[in-house]
């Protein structure tokens, strides 16, 4: 089964059993940069009134974002579909890619009601003020 996992550009030759294992869990394995790559950058940042959320989600449209809060728990969830079209005289080459990406962020006591989000530049902003008791489930309209 080894014999059928490429190795690394670099590593042409295999000088023994340790050196395939090692290129297997290296940055450049495919599947490990695909899923490190699936997904985005979140910073949670907390002062006494409120939790303030950054999501990173360069290249991704307002329509394109769902924020949900429910339980206590903050989900912010993308989908995107991608299309390449490329036509000549002799041939039509068609691709499609679809993706979607969720993250979630416990957030205990939030006021679910006065939650606000914003999306400039490529960054998402989510306000989200505290309160005592409980809270609703509230979907976010992004501003």
């Amino acid at each position: 089964m080894l014999s059928l996992k490429p190795l690394s550009p670099q590593k042409r030759e295999v000088e023994s059993f340790y050196d395939v294992f090692e290129d297997f869990f290296n940055d450049s394995f495919p599947v490990m940069n695909r899923l490190r790559n699936d997904s985005f950058k979140v910073d949670v940042k907390e002062n006494e009134r409120e939790y303030v959320v950054e999501a990173d989600l360069p290249g991704v449209e307002r329509d394109q974002i769902k924020i949900e809060y429910h339980d206590g728990k903050l989900f912010i969830c993308t989908s995107q579909i991608t299309e390449t079209k490329e036509e000549n005289e002799r041939y039509l080459h068609r691709e499609r890619s679809v993706s979607s990406m969720q993250r979630g962020v416990y957030l205990k006591d939030v006021n679910a009601e006065s939650i606000e989000a914003s999306l400039k530049e490529g960054v998402l902003r989510v306000v989200a003020p505290k309160l005592e008791g409980r809270e609703a489930k509230r979907y976010i309209e992004i501003k």
